[in-house]
């Protein structure tokens, strides 16, 4: 397993504890709750959602204009089941064992567009991190609206404790 394997490993149990935290705390209360920049909790996912799956695409070869679309409707219900899914799919893709997959490994590179259609060429041990760390930033900002309506127990995210599991 490489170090990027492990960071996309932590980043699917981050994300599968927060969607449990998520649904732990009564969904009348997470209603309520301003969380900036993006207003809500449940805009706050969609756009989690959004970059862990644009970014995704980019390593496949594709530069997809629209990251948000995929979330379009979706209930806090459904979005928590996506957050997972999109951080599986990465940990499945960077484990498959293709040949494609091993771009993980052997410090690959991908060329894209961004949504502006801006073209870079950038290490994936790049992406991954930047992917990683701005999940990490987002759940941190989920967990402090949730921590600001519920005094109940909320399991922890931290990747110390992950690698204590």
């Amino acid at each position: 397993m490489t170090i990027l394997q492990r960071f996309l490993d932590y980043n699917l149990w981050a994300n599968a504890r927060l969607s449990e935290n998520i649904a732990s705390v009564p969904s009348s209360s997470i209603e309520q709750i301003p969380l900036a920049p993006f207003g809500s909790i449940h805009e706050t996912l969609r756009h989690v959602i959004g970059a862990e799956n644009i970014w995704l695409d980019r390593i496949k070869g594709q530069s997809p204009t629209n990251f948000l679309a995929i979330t379009d409707g979706r209930t806090l219900d459904e979005l928590r089941e996506m957050l997972v899914d999109i951080s599986g799919r990465w940990v499945e893709y960077a484990s498959d064992g293709s040949e494609t997959a091993n771009i993980f490994s052997i410090g690959g590179v991908i060329t894209y567009s961004t949504t502006k259609g801006d073209v870079f060429e950038q290490a994936i041990s790049d992406v991954v991190l930047h992917m990683v760390n701005h999940s990490t930033y987002h759940r941190g900002q989920v967990m402090s609206a949730l921590r600001s309506v519920y005094d109940g127990r909320l399991l922890a995210l931290d990747m110390i404790v992950f690698t204590r599991e």
